[in-house]
This record gives structure tokens, sequence and C-alpha cells, in this order.
């Protein structure tokens, strides 16, 4: 029999929210990709901007002669934070893949099968085992 109260059914959440676990990445910027997933075993995978300021002020096109100019690339991001899959009660980067040339615009994330899709703007599609 059901009931007339609608928080019955509902799973048990904490208000205001605690924060559980963190991780502080060396790199800022815009998520191109703006995707994150949480896996229900505690890891969770994003596509991590490039390091824009790596280059400075410089800019490949605008010299009369060739300057190197340094680059950074997006990188997935692979964590397995507290849980089934990291007993030892602190998150850490488990694997990170390097974008070459693509820019990543969406992800997908199947953790039981271990499988990462990414899709970039090219409509290009990658397909990664972890």
């Amino acid at each position: 029999m059901g009931s007339d109260d609608p928080t019955v059914d509902r799973p048990h959440y904490n208000f205001p929210p605690n924060m559980t676990s963190e991780i502080i990445t060396p790199r800022q910027g815009a998520l191109r990709c703006a995707d994150m997933v949480l896996g229900p075993y505690g890891t969770a995978v994003w596509v991590q901007p490039g390091d824009y300021s790596v280059a400075g002020l410089i800019s490949s096109d605008t010299h009369l002669q060739h300057m190197p100019v340094p680059r950074s690339h997006e990188a997935l991001i692979a964590t397995a934070f507290p849980g089934l899959l990291n007993a030892k009660g602190e998150p850490h980067i488990k694997a990170s893949w390097r974008s070459c040339g693509e820019n990543w615009t969406c992800l997908d994330y199947d953790e039981e099968r271990g499988c990462v899709a990414l899709g970039s703007t090219t409509g290009a599609v990658t397909i990664l085992d972890i």
C-alpha cells in the first residue's frame, strides 16, 4: 500500500550537504566538455581543460619568424574516490589520457565495463578501456 507522504519512498539525503572528498587539479579553465560522470562504485571521469596559460601571450601566427609555442592538451581523468574500489579513504587519480589534437565535447562512462566513450568536435568517437 502506498502512503500519501511523498518522502516515504525517497532515499535519505543530508541537508545541508557535507563534502566527503575533494581533488584539486593544477589546471583551471572553462570545461569545453562539461560532462562529469560519477559511477556507483565511487569512481569518476571528466575532461580536464588544457593549460592555456602555458604559452603566455605568445601566438603562433603573429610573428615574422617561426617561434615555438608550448601547447597543453585536454586530458581525460579517471579518479577513484573512497568507496568499494578505494578503501584507503583518500581520492586519487587512477589514470589520465591526453587528447592528441581532439577537442572533446561529450563523454559517457560505463563503470562496470571500465569503458569511456568520448565525442569530439570533428564528429569522431573514441572508446577507451580503462
